[in-house]
Order: C-alpha cells, then structure tokens, then sequence
C-alpha cells in the first residue's frame, strides 16, 4: 500500500474490470464492483478504510485472486 492505493499485480491482461470483496479478519465482508484493471494491475483506493488485516477476492471471468493484505 503506497499514499493510499494498493496495487494487485497478476491479473488477466484481457480483463477490463474486477469485482473485489474484502473481508476482516473478524469475518465482516465488504463488497467494492467494477474496479479497473490496466495491464493486469489493478489499483484500489484505501485511503479511507480502517487499519487492519483484510482477505481480498478479485473475481473476473474465469479468474479469481486472494490475498492477504495489510492496511495500517
């Protein structure tokens, strides 16, 4: 996480747009649609969302991607 966007490498070059779903380490889910993927990197803005450990699940077509992710 750098000034308040997390970059996801690794995506399918072809996709356009993923959803992601973010859940806290307490289980709490939070859904954010229709983020932009450029190159098979996406960049999420996370400048406003709570410190914590966080699941995130990019699905696309055919595709999906979790990870660990750090806000602090």
């Amino acid at each position: 996480v750098k000034n308040g966007r997390l970059s996801v490498n690794g995506l399918p070059a072809n996709a356009v747009s993923v959803d992601a779903e973010w859940v806290t380490a307490n289980g709490v889910g939070m859904t954010q649609q229709g983020i932009d993927v450029n190159g098979g990197t996406a960049i999420i803005d996370v400048a406003n969302m709570p410190k914590g450990l966080y699941i995130l699940r990019l699905k696309t077509k055919g595709f999906q991607k979790t990870q660990k992710v750090v806000i602090e």
